[in-house]
């Protein structure tokens, strides 16, 4: 297991497959959870999924019974009873008729209705009240030889086999949601299906057709006027069954085709546009009981071929007949749901986990039985029976799933939290921060260009003013000239001392050279060096003066015991300098000239500086921004 990552906060490799693999059982049984909820919308889906699956890959038992039994037709007419084949095929049978019929050992899974009826039609005809012993007898080989094997056979073709063929809309996950076939609409189906047999033994003129013909008429009346989709909220497959066939009917003849405008093309055009967007408006004037009458008459099927006219049928209307269905009230009154049933091994699953992890939090973690609880409280909502009486508290299963799965990082949902988070704050991140910055900006440009900023520096601060906020009880500005002198003295100037030297030296010279003084001491022999070394004495205790002294009187007062008037008259320096300073700062335009050059600064601040968040400077403030406030210094 050593390939295997640990998370943090597990013990082991072990411990944490053990949780993704509760976490992903959590995940299923959300899963579960949804599919139940929207069985009932989607079953029109799951309906033509069965289809498609029994049409390309399973064979139904019934196919093989039927297919057995033409396979009997054909070896009792080439080889007759007393032939292997005939009587291995006949036991065959017998096996095959008997698991068909086998009940449902289920209540709640019901045999299918049309076997019943075929039961019943076969114990009536051979005059026995069990099935077995039916089956037993009409698969003989002597009762087949007696009562003439093609004339049983021929009845068993007309009356039963397209019953045992019949399709009833069962799927896995009705019984749990109440739902069985309609026996309305099933009813008309078998109808149909009867008539068809009827038609492939007898053709269009045999005695029978018109009797079914004129039932299936009757049927349709009954299904439009009555409506049995309206129980289970499907009515708009009914209007589309009429809809149907009202255009199937009568856009045969294209007189029936509505005249919008007199231009053929143009009323054709919207006609084509009719039929794609609102095909119901075309026909919304024509009788659906009358396209019924019309559909199901020998005149139709003579002229249209009842094949042809089938296999409409087969192709768009059946399937909307077997998608309604039949579903039971519970003691409630509300609509039967046993997902309880399904759930109930889950929930006791996630009962036992719950109960082992409060035991381990109680006994190793030390935590009293409430706190443990409390620590787990997202668990309660698997297994709570609640949501057996309140269905949509199964949805909060949702919280344990997204905090099992974050906490083993199976999987990692930290990328997708920072994508969603960084979409988030791009939304608004570059338009509030240029906000917050320009409007301090301007805030900062409105304060010096209308003078607020300049009397804040050079005016004394008036403490007694209840507008004004002092945080340190410090006046700053004396402060920061005291900072800035000792600054300059300390540090600006000994290190410009050089450069000073070379100033003054330059002065003094340029001043002596023009001197007249400077000229005659200069001719007198034996002085003539005597005004350079004048100057470079000069030179040395002016720059020493203002370089050195300074700092040494700094350091002297620092560092010595403090003198109170050396005290008093430097407080007294560094006020007059402020005021001085404050004075001569306002003199002439020197301020105005100050305030502009702020304001024009600040703009630029703004023009050059404040710009849009890219999404890499996002990534770099989130962690950031996440980390928990820290105090200085801490």
């Amino acid at each position: 297991m050593s390939g295997l990552k640990k998370t943090p906060g597990y013990v082991n490799a072990w411990t944490l497959w053990f949780e993704r693999l509760m976490g992903l059982l959590v995940l299923a049984n959300l899963l579960f959870v949804g599919f139940d909820w929207s069985y009932v919308k989607l079953r029109p889906f799951y309906l033509r999924s069965h289809l498609w699956l029994e049409a390309n890959f399973r064979q139904k038992q019934s196919e093989q019974f039927l297919n057995t039994v033409e396979e009997l037709k054909n070896v009792l007419a080439e080889d007759g009873f007393n032939s292997a084949d005939a009587i291995n095929l006949l036991d065959k049978l017998r096996q095959q008729n008997k698991e068909l019929f086998q009940e449902s050992p289920l209540p709640i899974l019901p045999t299918q209705a049309s076997w019943q009826e075929v039961k019943k039609i076969l114990m009536d005809h051979v005059d026995k009240d069990n099935i077995n012993q039916a089956i037993e007898i009409f698969w003989s080989q002597e009762y087949l030889a007696e009562k003439g094997w093609q004339q049983e056979l021929a009845v068993f073709d007309r009356k039963m086999s397209y019953l045992i063929d019949f399709y009833e809309p069962k799927l896995f996950y009705d019984p749990i949601k109440g739902i069985e076939p309609n026996r309305t609409t099933q009813e008309y189906l078998k109808k149909v299906d009867e008539l068809k047999i009827v038609l492939k033994l007898e053709g269009i003129n045999g005695s029978e057709v018109e009797p079914l013909l004129a039932e299936l008429r009757l049927l349709s009346m009954e299904m439009i006027d009555t409506d049995p989709f309206a129980r289970v909220n499907k009515s708009g497959t009914l209007e589309e069954i009429k809809y149907k066939m009202r255009e199937y009917i009568y856009s045969r003849d294209p007189n029936n085709l509505p005249k919008l405008v007199n231009i053929q093309w143009v009323n054709s055009a919207i006609i084509g546009v009719l039929d794609w967007f609102s095909p119901e408006v075309l026909w919304a004037n024509y009788s659906a009981k009358g396209s019924f009458r019309t559909f199901w008459s020998k005149e139709n099927l003579i002229a249209h071929g009842w094949e042809k006219e089938l296999d409409f049928f087969d192709r768009e209307i059946r399937f909307l007949l077997e998608s309604n269905y039949f579903r039971h009230l519970g003691a409630n009154s509300d609509w039967l749901d046993r997902f309880w049933l399904l759930d109930l091994p889950w929930m006791t699953l996630f009962l036992g986990e719950f109960i082992g992890r409060i035991w381990l939090l109680h006994h190793h973690k030390k935590m009293s039985w409430g706190s443990a609880i409390a620590h787990r409280w997202y668990d309660l909502t698997l297994w709570l029976p609640v949501s057996v009486f309140v269905p949509g508290f199964r949805w909060l299963r949702v919280i344990p799933v997204i905090i099992r799965l974050d906490q083993t990082k199976f999987p990692d949902l930290e990328p997708i939290r920072n994508r969603l988070s960084i979409n988030f704050i791009a939304s608004f991140a570059e338009e509030l921060t240029q906000v917050v910055v320009i409007r301090a900006i301007n805030q900062m440009q409105e304060a010096v260009e209308t003078g607020k900023f300049t009397r804040s520096l050079f005016e004394p601060k008036n403490k007694t003013q209840k507008t004004y906020i002092d945080i340190n009880d410090i006046d700053e500005i004396p402060t920061i000239v005291n900072r800035l002198l000792q600054v300059t003295l300390c540090q600006v100037l000994p290190t410009i001392q050089p450069e000073l030297e070379a100033v003054v030296r330059y002065q003094i010279e340029k001043a002596m050279k023009n001197s007249s003084v400077y000229q005659r001491i200069h001719r007198v022999p034996g002085l003539g060096r005597l005004p350079d070394q004048i100057a470079e004495g000069v030179i040395a205790q002016v720059t020493k003066l203002v370089t050195e002294k300074p700092q040494e009187a700094y350091i002297s007062s620092q560092n010595t015991t403090p003198d109170p008037i050396a005290t008093e008259l430097s407080e007294r320096l560094v006020k007059k300098f402020t005021v001085t300073l404050r004075k001569e700062l306002q003199r002439d335009n020197t301020l105005d000239e100050i305030e502009s050059l702020l304001s024009d600064f600040l703009e630029e601040v703004k023009l050059n500086y404040v710009k849009n968040l890219t999404e890499e400077e996002i990534q770099e403030l989130l962690p950031i921004v996440k980390q928990p406030p820290q105090l200085t210094g801490s």
